[in-house]
């Protein structure tokens, strides 16, 4: 005995086949995917300038304890400009006598 398969079964399959090889496809670039890049932002209009000063702080040497830094933050502008993360590029020290 034959089976029949009607036009309406047959398109549905076509359909579920291209629906699932589509999302194969969507899931596979999301999970090999990977960038890098940079970017710069201005705060707003009439670019605010953000000063950043830190406290000295004594007896710092090589392998001290750690020690507690605070950061002061100037705002030059009129509107708020809020400080999210600070991050050190260099440091530079200065002997005391």
């Amino acid at each position: 005995m034959k089976k029949h398969l009607s036009k309406k079964r047959v398109v549905l399959a076509a359909i579920v086949t291209v629906a699932l090889a589509l999302a194969s496809g969507v899931a596979y670039a999301y999970w090999t995917s990977n960038g890098t890049g940079a970017a710069t932002a201005n705060a707003a209009a009439g670019s605010n300038t953000i000063g950043i000063t830190a406290t000295g702080v004594a007896g710092i040497y090589p392998s001290a304890t750690g020690q507690t830094v605070t950061f002061y933050a100037t705002n030059s502008g009129n509107t708020s400009s809020p400080v999210g993360t600070i991050k050190l590029d260099t440091v530079t020290s200065t002997d005391v006598p």
